[in-house]
């Protein structure tokens, strides 16, 4: 499906999960359903953003922007639970030769969690301001 040597790396990001239950359920508790969902909803609209300009500096080869915008993402989608999106972008600021297909990777592994986690939002119940 994807073309991404996994012979450069120590752990293959694909063995990840989708969702870092343990992060995602910290979040819920904390925050409740609500701040939870609009919490998700921000982060959602700045991976993507974030997502495209990596997409620009990869099409540019521009290496110094991408380390920055992979470690950006890795960061930003770890700290929220996005568990294999982190992984796949960590593994694209270490694997700058195969950009390409890492960034396919992140795109593709960013929208499953995306889809997995506004699921479950949308099934949470809302609680009362």
């Amino acid at each position: 499906m994807f073309n991404v040597p996994m012979s450069r790396i120590s752990l293959d990001p694909r063995h990840e999960p989708f969702i870092d239950e343990a992060t995602l359920s910290d979040i819920f508790d904390e925050l409740g359903a609500e701040h939870s969902r609009q919490m998700m909803l921000m982060v959602e609209r700045d991976a993507r953003k974030r997502l495209l300009s990596l997409g620009d500096c990869v099409a540019r080869r521009d290496s110094r922007a991408i380390h920055a915008h992979a470690h950006a993402l890795a960061g930003l989608l770890g700290h929220f639970g996005f568990a294999r999106a982190a992984a796949c972008a960590r593994a694209l600021e270490k694997n700058q030769d195969e950009a390409a297909g890492w960034l396919e990777l992140l795109q593709w592994a960013s929208d499953q969690a995306f889809q997995i986690v506004s699921g479950r939002i949308e099934t949470s119940p809302r609680r009362a301001a």
